[in-house]
């Protein structure tokens, strides 16, 4: 809490925020701020009295956030200026991804730089003309204070309203030109790809910035990059660069070292702050989280550094045990901050270890994990990370290796016990659609390389969640417009509003390795159909990239833009994950309609990576991928028999480097997959024997019966990574 100078508050008030469900719209509910949600009542009120729009964009686990909310929403003379000056409207990031897309990207033009908590002023008719992120609560250290901006840009919309016009509409024009230059109609004659020249350039620009001592690319703040590190493992993989594979390791290494990992409860927190991966920023994100258990279990398949494979258990340990709805959804986030102080949770002192774990115990542990009287995090307080390696501890400790092992791992146990009774970080309860699609496609992969059917069956329950409860009524269509079917979230049991297109490609990803790690047929049956409507609902009826809303989300309230989102964020782009399911869903399928649509966002993607090589490494990822020739095996039998079995088994042996199955009854009749996928049909047992065959794209080589052979022919496709 700021001091009595910055921090008069008011007593406990209500305002419109209060009706609301996301966790982060009600922190701020209480707030003497005449907060609006975003909605056509407080843009009525703008227009009628002519008010500027202060929006501000966060959400429930952001630390600053929190920050802001204390020191000037909380505040009675700030918030008095703001409802004086403004109609004032809060926004959770999350559940309007397309608002803070479009916001944000307004903002980075202004200043050069964006973040959270995301503040912009706009005029009635929604032109952003001013913004920054965190302003603190009055001018200090060459910062503006909010109040000070407040009144100054008052004063500027009263007084120079031609010239707040004019930059706004300069901002929304250059917002519009960016999307459309994303997606160039014209592209349909333009014979342009994600090539190999591509890749090598936006390989060679992430190596120049390889951090070769500490890992991770460039400076502070350090980021978990999971689609540039699957990029280059995939890279690696094609080009044979030693130096791809380097840097992948010793990221993955150092990351799992450092206090962005939580080494109690298992976890990565959202980025460090410093270079050397100690010192997070404490929010815990379910996409973080999904992605980087996939990129370890990347790493894993293609070392097979054990090391790799026990992060990714330990982190999807950590999701089901503390982000997980009891009904198999997964949660957005843990807070930051507990009791108003962030990572307060997660911090130790030497006093504490030797209370809990005895003297000598406590000497070990603190070496291991860099625990000081002084304190990495100030004032004596420590975040845990691996400070030194077990033979050096060995060494000075006279230990034998499995006994320090063994101590160490009691000793964590033993504080992890005692963290739990501290006040636990706030969860925000949303289910997202998109970020548990990626959930879901991590459990499902690791659920099936690890042999863990706990994972598969989470995978499962998580896809159940989200089919069952994530639907919309859509009602008549008016006009002949497509609508989604899709929610985009869920809390507590209430459906919030329409998907986006990221939310439809990451469940389809999702479902497609869940139906290759359980078989069942209802899930490439429901991504079939999803993969269809996903089209109908985003493509743009000129082709090129698909947008990133539905078109009734840009009239019920009229956006400035419709907006395209192709290159990388803190998530993958939702056009390169688009991209990525409607190959995989044109090879399972054998449908035209997937690949000619999975053509176009590939040449609208490959036209911006041109001038920006690095701009999406995950649809580079894809690329490297495809460039491999990744075989779809067809088998053809009862899914009861042995030899069935045997096959399958086979093919999933081969699932690390990329071989998919489609697992299709012998009973031309009796399998609901050969009504959805072209590659199924014609597909017959060999001799009466369960039969494979190994595809690439729609041709097919020589069915064969016997897994020797199977083996040999994917071993043959360089499968046998």
């Amino acid at each position: 809490m700021g001091g009595s100078d910055v921090a008069e508050l008011t007593e406990i008030h209500g305002n419109r925020l209060a009706n609301e469900t996301s966790p982060y719209l009600l922190q701020h509910a209480d707030n003497p701020v005449d907060w609006y949600p975003w909605g056509s009542e407080a843009l009525s009120r703008a227009k009628k009295e002519d008010k500027p729009i202060l929006l501000s964009i966060g959400y429930s686990s952001c630390h600053w956030c929190h920050v802001m909310e204390r020191e000037s929403f909380a505040n009675k003379k700030t918030a008095a200026i703001m409802n004086e000056h403004f109609v004032c409207i809060k926004i959770d990031r999350e559940e309007r991804p397309d608002l803070d897309k479009i916001y944000m990207k307004a903002v980075q033009m202004m200043t050069g730089s964006g973040g959270w908590p995301l503040t912009v002023f706009l005029t009635p008719d929604l032109k952003p003309f001013f913004g920054g992120t965190y302003f603190p609560p009055i001018d200090r250290y060459g910062m503006v204070g909010f109040p000070t901006t407040l009144q100054r840009v008052a004063e500027i919309y009263r007084t120079k309203r031609s010239t707040v016009e004019q930059n706004g509409s300069a901002i929304i024009k250059s917002l519009q030109n960016i999307s459309f230059a994303e997606s160039d109609p014209n592209l349909l004659g333009e014979h342009i790809s994600l090539e190999p020249s591509l890749l090598d350039q936006a390989a060679q620009q992430l190596i120049s910035h390889f951090d070769a001592e500490h890992g991770g690319f460039g400076s502070a703040p350090k980021f978990p990059q999971s689609a540039a590190l699957l990029f280059l493992m995939e890279d690696h993989l094609r080009t044979k660069d030693k130096a791809a594979l380097t840097a992948v390791e010793l990221t993955l290494r150092r990351m799992a070292d450092g206090g962005i990992w939580d080494h109690l409860a298992g976890g990565f927190h959202r980025y460090s702050v410093d270079a050397l991966w100690q010192v997070p920023h404490f929010e815990k994100m379910l996409y973080d989280n999904a992605l980087l258990a996939r990129t370890y279990l990347r790493a894993w398949h293609k070392t097979a550094n054990e090391s790799y494979a026990a992060t990714t258990r330990n982190t999807l340990d950590f999701l089901l045990k503390e982000m997980r709805d009891p009904d198999g959804g997964f949660y957005a986030s843990l807070d930051a901050d507990t009791d108003h102080e962030e990572g307060t949770y997660y911090i130790w002192t030497v006093t504490e270890l030797q209370t809990i774990l005895g003297e000598d115990t406590a000497r070990r542990f603190a070496m291991a994990y860099g625990v000081t009287r002084k304190g990495n995090f100030g004032n004596g307080k420590n975040i845990l990370y691996r400070a030194s390696r077990p033979d050096h501890l060995i060494a000075a400790e006279s230990k034998e290796p499995l006994d320090l092992e063994k101590e160490l791992a009691l000793a964590r146990a033993k504080l992890l016990e005692l963290r739990s009774r501290r006040t636990h970080p706030s969860v925000d309860r949303k289910v997202l659609t998109a970020w548990n699609g990626m959930a879901i496609a991590s459990f499902a992969l690791a659920g099936m390389a690890l042999e863990e059917r706990t994972y598969v069956e989470a995978a499962r329950r998580a896809a159940d969640f989200i089919l069952s409860r994530h639907k919309l009524d859509t009602g008549i269509e008016i006009i002949e417009e497509k609508v989604p079917s899709l929610a985009h979230s869920s809390i507590n049991g209430s459906v919030g509003g329409p998907a986006f297109l990221d939310d439809y490609a990451h469940l389809i990803v999702g479902l497609l390795d869940l139906y290759h790690a359980t078989l069942d047929s209802k899930y490439l049956i429901e991504a079939d159909r999803l993969g269809m409507e996903m089209l109908d609902v985003f493509c743009d009826s000129a082709g090129g990239a698909l947008f990133y809303t539905a078109i009734q989300q840009t009239t019920d309230i009229a956006l400035p833009i419709r907006p395209r989102m192709l290159l990388d964020g803190a998530v993958p782009s939702p056009v390169a994950v688009a991209l990525e399911a409607l190959l995989r869903l044109a090879d399972l399928t054998g449908k035209v309609t997937f690949s000619e649509a999975a053509l176009m966002q590939e040449r609208s993607i490959a036209r911006v990576l041109n001038s920006t090589p690095g701009g999406s490494h995950y649809a580079l990822y894809i690329a490297g991928r495809r460039m491999q020739n990744l075989p779809v095996v067809v088998i053809v039998g009862r899914a009861d028999k042995q030899a069935t079995l045997a096959l399958l088994q086979t093919v999933r042996e081969h699932a690390g480097a990329g071989a998919t199955v489609l697992a299709v009854d012998p009973t031309p009749n009796g399998d609901p997959i050969r009504a959805v996928s072209e590659l199924a049909k014609g597909k017959t047992m060999i001799g009466g024997q369960p039969t494979a065959y190994v595809c690439i794209g729609r041709t097919c080589l020589p069915p064969v019966t016997q897994t020797g052979e199977l083996r040999g022919l994917l071993s043959g496709l360089g499968q046998d990574d």
